[in-house]
């Protein structure tokens, strides 16, 4: 009795085994996939995402299509292949779709550029048609970087017109003659020209300006406004140049009111180291 059990169970036992051998063996094995490239796919998403510069999109999107269709090619044949070919068929597609997005953005960016010309052009345009401003008046001095504008003026002094009607005349004298004396001064390598009323009479409405050259080569003017001058003051002491050698042409412009209107010009003799 105890020898049947034993060998009923020995053959059951190995019944197991060889039906469980045979579900093993009849399982289908998966077959091993291929990688494919990954550089289409970074291509094709940058297609898209780049789309607004119009020519790199489309180049981005064409390298994604031309190179999805090379790793087709390469690709085996069979199931092995098929996640490599899902990848690659998405590839084509975003690249397709960059292809087309930079293509409208371009066109879109031709017909807004022929429509609407560069703001920088019509800026230019606009500066051209306006008139040009002409250089500062006698006596006024051009308005320094940062500034609104020249600084207020007194306007001068004139004397009433004649009774019969017409305009007080203008005296011009030369430098020599005008009482007006011009003196040279050095301080700390600055030169300053310093313009004196001898004329004996007080000065009103005083605008002058100094014209000059050194001898770096440079020419130089300076206009100002002296207001009012009591005879024996100090018009103007007015720096020509720091670190200059020489000065040469040095003229002398000025206009005031005296007895009436009077006009100053002459040559200051040249200063020299």
């Amino acid at each position: 009795m105890s020898n049947y059990s034993d060998s009923a169970g020995t053959r059951r036992r190995r019944r197991y085994e060889e039906d469980d051998f045979d579900l093993r063996r009849r399982r289908p094995r998966e077959p091993a996939q291929v990688t494919g490239p990954i550089l289409p796919l970074v291509y094709g998403v940058l297609s898209c995402l780049l789309f607004c510069a119009g020519p790199v999109g489309i180049a981005l999107g064409g390298l994604a299509f031309w190179r999805a269709n090379l790793a087709l090619d390469e690709l085996p044949d069979g199931r092995r292949g098929d996640a490599a070919r899902s990848r690659m068929g998405l590839a084509r597609i975003l690249g397709c779709v960059g292809m087309a997005l930079g293509a409208v953005a371009t066109v879109v960016a031709l017909i807004l550029n022929v429509v609407s010309p560069s703001g920088k052009g019509n800026q230019q345009t606009v500066a051209q048609q306006q008139p040009q401003p002409g250089p500062p008046p006698m006596g006024q001095r051009p308005p320094q970087p940062g500034q609104n504008g020249p600084p207020p003026q007194q306007p001068p002094v004139q004397n009433p017109p004649p009774k019969d009607g017409g305009q007080p005349e203008v005296l011009t004298l030369p430098l020599a003659k005008s009482g007006v004396t011009c003196a040279y001064e050095t301080e700390r390598g600055m030169v300053f020209l310093t313009m004196k009323n001898e004329t004996g009479k007080p000065m009103k409405g005083v605008f002058g300006k100094v014209s000059f050259r050194d001898d770096l080569g440079n020419a130089g003017s300076y206009s100002f406004n002296a207001g009012d001058v009591a005879e024996g003051a100090i018009i103007r002491r007015q720096t020509l140049g720091r670190g200059v050698k020489r000065l040469t042409a040095v003229v002398l412009e000025l206009d005031y009111t005296a007895d009436g209107p009077v006009s100053v010009k002459g040559r200051v003799p040249d200063w020299k180291e």
